[in-house]
């Protein structure tokens, strides 16, 4: 529901309204926020754009543990459809 962070105030924008509400976002929330976006920004500005998505994923990760940020990817997910298991392999 939340698009949009402005991590100085702790505001946030709803897709429902457009506005911004005071309060939305928690402090422990805007300071993971920004280090995940600062951490990118780094990210995209030294490998400039056009590079593979696994490779900046990777670099991503990197960044975020230099951060102290504890973060995972591509975790097995199984799918599983009206009881059956359809795909043990799913990555999320």
């Amino acid at each position: 529901m939340i698009i949009q962070y402005r991590v100085e105030g702790f505001t946030a924008k709803s897709k429902k309204s457009n506005k911004y509400k005071e309060g939305t976002v928690s402090p422990e929330q805007a300071r993971i926020a920004k280090t995940v976006l600062d951490a990118a920004f780094e990210v995209h500005s030294y490998l400039g754009p056009g590079l593979l998505e696994s490779a900046c994923q990777t670099c991503l990760l990197g960044e975020l543990k230099e951060r102290g940020v504890f973060a995972e990817s591509e975790k097995p997910l199984p799918v599983i459809y009206k009881g059956i298991l359809v795909d043990s392999q799913s990555l999320v």
